[in-house]
């Protein structure tokens, strides 16, 4: 890998791939903005939530919480409602 490449995939390509798994194509221009805001509003979350305090806690701890917000965005994924 060279030093260019990111070493995770980049929100914008992780946008797009979601973008076209839940934004209906006829969707409005309005549809599209608000469901982008809120994707990266998401990310932004989940990344303060890992970076600012998952960083605090003891390694073993932190597993845990990381296992925890895995656990709860897979049961909000079996019953998204």
């Amino acid at each position: 890998m060279s030093s260019a490449e990111p070493l995770v995939r980049p929100l914008e390509q992780r946008w797009r791939e979601y973008r076209l798994l839940v934004v209906p194509a006829n969707a409005s221009r309005v549809q599209e903005t608000c469901t982008r805001q809120a994707f990266y509003a998401g990310m932004a979350s989940m990344f303060d939530a890992i970076v600012r305090e998952a960083a605090d806690l003891p390694d073993a701890t932190a597993e845990k919480a990381l296992e925890q917000i895995s656990k709860e965005i897979r049961a909000y994924a079996a019953n998204p409602t």
